[in-house]
């Protein structure tokens, strides 16, 4: 389906954002894409649409399990233009913390976790597709404080060597190009396309 010139809503639009990501599938082959490294098996959670903040917009928190019974925590949101990329990304990571606090106590300091931030614009000014922000000791910038949940920036405008199809796929998706003939890409497409129908967004 032809979606240039038409009506039809992206992932920054929060209600088209959740639709999509309320799938467990989509939400799972997502994070693949982002983490390559987990070899994931299953989604034990996702509150994707099951809360609104109608100051931070919508968020997506997924928990997966990976081949080797190991749970990992992320937080996935998709930030316009005009959010406060600090803000947004306190607002992301304090989610998390609840989250993981919620469900496994006050010891998931250990646990793999992270506040994804899809951006379809270009919030640095390079190519760097993905940014990790955490904080680190003011003696020694090189040591990483312990006991916190990374924000991920993904510049969807970035483009680097190396780039995977799937990462590839998704910076293309979140900036609003469905032309990219590789399988994630036409795999979102769907889902886009039938969020949008699902929610009214086009006739």
């Amino acid at each position: 389906m032809n979606m240039e010139n038409t009506n039809y809503q992206g992932l920054s639009n929060d209600k088209v954002f959740c639709t999509v990501f309320k799938n467990d599938e989509t939400a799972m082959r997502v994070l693949q894409a982002l983490f390559p490294d987990v070899k994931m098996s299953q989604v034990l959670l996702n509150t994707a649409g099951c809360e609104q903040d109608q100051v931070n917009g919508l968020l997506a928190q997924v928990v997966v399990l990976d081949e080797d019974e190991k749970k990992h925590f992320y937080s996935l949101r998709m930030a316009k233009e005009s959010d406060n990329l600090g803000l947004l990304s306190r607002y992301c990571t304090s989610k998390m913390d609840m989250t993981m606090f919620r469900l496994i106590g006050e010891d998931y300091f250990d646990e793999d976790c992270g506040a994804v931030i899809l951006c379809g614009f270009n919030p640095y000014g390079s190519n760097t597709v993905k940014v990790v922000h955490q904080f680190r000791s003011a003696k020694d910038p090189n040591l990483i404080l312990p006991g916190q949940c990374p924000v991920i920036i993904i510049n969807g405008k970035g483009k680097e060597e190396g780039e995977t199809s799937d990462m590839k796929s998704l910076t293309h998706v979140i900036c609003g190009d469905y032309s990219l003939d590789e399988p994630l890409a036409v795999f979102l497409k769907e889902k886009i396309v039938a969020a949008n129908q699902k929610l009214n967004l086009v006739k």
